[in-house]
């Protein structure tokens, strides 16, 4: 696991508000979390990679899974690197 994977899996268990099936949590994990918890995960995102979300993802679906979430950082962080 990189460095990027390592901080994005950390920032969604610190988010998540049930916090023994954050635990359980792995890149390959389907997420079901709440409205509250995605925006938190979405501030943590943008300040730990200084980055912000493009506004069409500012949706619960958008990231069904961590692996996805990770896609998206690596993404932004590509094309706005700091």
């Amino acid at each position: 696991m990189d460095q990027v994977e390592q901080k994005v899996l950390t920032i969604i268990k610190s988010c998540m508000e049930l916090k023994q099936e954050a635990n359980r949590i792995d890149l390959s994990s389907r997420l079901d979390i709440d409205s509250l918890s995605f925006m938190k995960i979405v501030a943590r995102l943008e300040n730990e990679f200084d980055f912000e979300f493009e506004e069409q993802y500012f949706i619960l679906t958008a990231f069904p899974t961590v692996h996805s979430w990770i896609e998206y950082v690596k993404a932004r962080t590509i094309l706005n690197p700091t």
